[in-house]
């Protein structure tokens, strides 16, 4: 009987949805396991949480599994902000030189965040989640991590011809050990700004994202329409690296994909090729000279696997993947199977039916056993070479946020003859299915490839890992998704004076109503609301929001307590106008991406969630150009004390000019602030040391 329930339970599991909902890889809590370097003290590997809102708190915990908690942290950190945690600090080394047996981490945060590992390494690559919780979008940010040798790369994708795309070093003070970054969005400094189509990208086409992303900074990308990013060594040092490609949906199960498989050589770059749906009629093509070259065509059903590795002679800069009917997951990667096996390694959270995130059923391709073992296996306590003498093993990591989990894991071209086990996962616990060279191997008889199939009766995160020295990937969370949000701009480009309406269309896709319910829309520094409106399919007409303003000059229209049943939409627009300057009085420069950022946040299904989407319209400012002149005023010896009056006691002021001109360098605009000192040095400090 009890064979007969598992059947029933596996056999609903694999009625996939012919409509894939978008997941998320970004969100409120994260599952993850970060090994050792198994090779060098010089590649310490590092986990990094990264902010997407102002305030958000994070509570950073090292499991006790392994007998520590040293890495444990809380705290709060700000839009961009970063905290950086090495494995090989606290009280316990965890990283080679020390146990050698990594650290299984849970993140809690009150906003959504993204999270990353890496390796103080070059070789590896992978694609970063957007703000939005999907892996496409308007705006993005990323900490890039110290390097062996060359500086880390970036590359944008569009799906729109005429997308402007801004990337701008938001760094303060640049950081590479473990603590919280230094940032400020609001002074970003502007390093690549292009408008790019998607016949276009900045490594090959144009080279704008060669060698920019210097260790110790953080950078954010806009872009009016939304694109996908690629990062780490993308030009020179390209090898054992991938990830899951995302498409036009911001998934990565989708039907149309632009992206590129970064390799140093000829013959090394690798695709695999997953399907969710029954008949799924592909095709795959490079491109060359400007037009789409055929490389292959594909029908796939549901849960098969193609694989394509480069020819002789072949290293293409641009792919396009078209599905015509149905939905993929494309996995691409570089020097796996046609590198250095043992010393070729990736970690990749995979693709599930839903995309990133958390899902019930998964086709996942295993790359070959990495070498390990000198590494301590947390489960066992053994050494990875006393569990298999050549101590080389490939990883399935799931990871469940929900209790009395239920998974199966077989492989798939045998249909389990090679191996079939179930298993059960507890909440907030993850598992490490391991399997070493010789059984590997026997996934490879009579021309099979190393694919397993996993089911769980509830959602997990499944990560595909055959660590060694060098690695490096974005997480997804284990939450399923409960909302879906889309926000888009009525204008990409906007002329200053003029209005544009913001659109937000959020929907409940969780099966049961929310409770707690808010949504907010940020409105940036430079747009001025004109008027705002939520209306719900259920309720209908909920009114404007209430408006405040920050000291940063953004605004927030926010609207709370309202209903939002299962299946419910909920509609928000916001017109607002677009200014010259910003409230400190400095011009707007033309071609600025200016963002509007959506948050939903409710009560539903026993989590308290939060779910967000970017927008941005860029700025047209015929009058950006600005003259700045600044003074310095103070009394004069109002005391008679023989010294002039600059010191704390007395009034100094400072003063700023800002002359504007428009095209012709005709006078627009004079704006003159005027802002006593706080602390003015000592009388007898030099005039120039005064001035701030």
């Amino acid at each position: 009987m009890r064979k007969f329930i598992l059947a029933l339970i596996f056999a609903s599991i694999f009625s996939l949805s012919s409509t894939p909902l978008k997941s998320s890889s970004s969100g409120t809590f994260f599952q993850v396991y970060v090994p050792p370097n198994a090779y060098s003290i010089s590649r310490a590997v590092c986990i990094i949480i990264t902010a997407l809102n102002d305030s958000t708190f994070v509570q950073f915990t090292d499991d006790n599994m392994d007998g520590d908690t040293d890495d444990s942290w809380s705290g709060m950190l700000n839009k961009g902000q970063s905290y950086i945690r090495y494995i090989k600090d606290g009280s316990v080394n965890d990283d080679y030189g020390g146990k050698m047996d990594g650290d299984y981490f849970q993140i809690y945060c009150d906003k959504p965040v993204v999270v990353s590992q890496s390796t103080n390494s070059d070789w590896q690559h992978d694609w970063v989640p957007a703000d939005n919780g999907t892996m496409r979008g308007n705006l993005f940010y990323i900490y890039s991590p110290s390097t062996s040798v060359s500086i880390r790369d970036i590359n944008v994708f569009a799906y729109l011809d005429s997308t402007y795309l801004q990337i701008f070093d938001i760094t303060t003070t640049p950081k590479i050990t473990t603590g919280v970054t230094g940032v400020n969005v609001e002074e970003p400094t502007l390093i690549v700004s292009r408008y790019i189509s998607t016949k276009q990208e900045i490594i090959n086409y144009f080279t704008d994202g060669r060698d920019i992303l210097t260790p110790g900074k953080t950078f954010m990308v806009k872009a009016t329409k939304p694109v996908t990013v690629q990062y780490g060594s993308l030009f020179g040092n390209a090898r054992d690296g991938g990830g899951f490609v995302p498409g036009f949906k911001g998934s990565t199960v989708d039907s149309l994909f632009y992206f590129a498989i970064p390799a140093d050589y000829n013959k090394e770059q690798e695709l695999r090729i997953v399907s969710f749906t029954n008949n799924s009629v592909a095709s795959f093509d490079y491109l060359k000279n400007g037009n789409w070259v055929n490389i292959n065509n594909y029908t796939i059903n549901a849960l098969q696997h193609r694989d394509w590795v480069a020819g002789p002679g072949q290293n293409h800069e641009l792919f396009r993947f078209v599905v015509n009917s149905g939905k993929v997951a494309l996995f691409e990667a570089n020097w796996l199977e046609t590198g250095g096996v043992g010393t070729s390694d990736e970690y990749s959270f995979c693709s599930s039916e839903n995309g990133d995130g958390a899902g019930q059923n998964y086709l996942v391709y295993l790359a070959p056993p990495g070498n390990e073992g000198q590494c301590l296996d947390p489960f066992t306590n053994l050494r990875f070479n006393q569990l298999s003498g050549d101590g080389q093993f490939s990883h399935a990591f799931i990871y469940s946020n929900y209790p009395n989990n239920i998974v199966r894991i077989y492989d798939t071209d045998a249909n389990g003859a090679v191996f079939d086990t179930t298993i059960l996962i507890q909440e907030k616990r993850y598992y490490d299915f391991k399997i070493w060279k010789a059984r590997f191997n026997q996934m490879l008889i009579n021309g099979r490839r190393p694919y397993i199939t996993i089911a769980a009766s509830q959602p997990v995160a499944v990560a595909m890992c055959n660590w060694n020295d060098n690695w490096m990937c974005y997480a997804n969370t284990t939450v399923k998704r409960e909302v879906l949000i889309n926000t888009l701009p009525g204008k990409t480009a906007t002329l200053t004076g003029d209005t544009t309406l913001i659109t937000s269309v959020i929907k409940n896709v969780s099966g049961s109503p929310m409770t707690q319910t808010k949504t907010e829309v940020v409105i940036a520094d430079g747009l001025n609301v004109v008027s705002s409106n939520l209306t719900s399919s259920s309720a209908g007409n909920l009114g404007e929001g209430t408006k405040t303003v920050k000291q940063n000059g953004e605004e927030i229209i926010k609207w709370t307590n309202y209903p939002f049943n299962a299946g419910d939409s909920l509609v928000t627009k916001v017109i607002v106008r677009v200014d010259t300057v910003y409230h400190d009085g400095s011009t707007i420069p033309n071609n600025t991406n200016l963002t509007v950022t959506t948050t939903n946040t409710g009560f539903v299904n026993g989590d308290t969630v939060v779910y967000q989407n970017t927008a941005a319209t860029m700025v047209v400012n015929p009058l950006a150009t600005t003259y700045v002149q600044k003074y310095i005023a103070a009394f004069e010896d109002l005391k008679n004390d023989n010294w002039n009056d600059w010191d704390v006691n007395d009034f100094v002021v400072g003063i700023t000019r800002r002359i504007q001109t428009n095209e012709d360098a005709k006078f627009f605009r004079l704006m003159r602030i005027m802002k006593p000192f706080q602390e003015v040095p000592a009388k007898t400090n030099s005039f120039n040391q005064c001035l701030k």
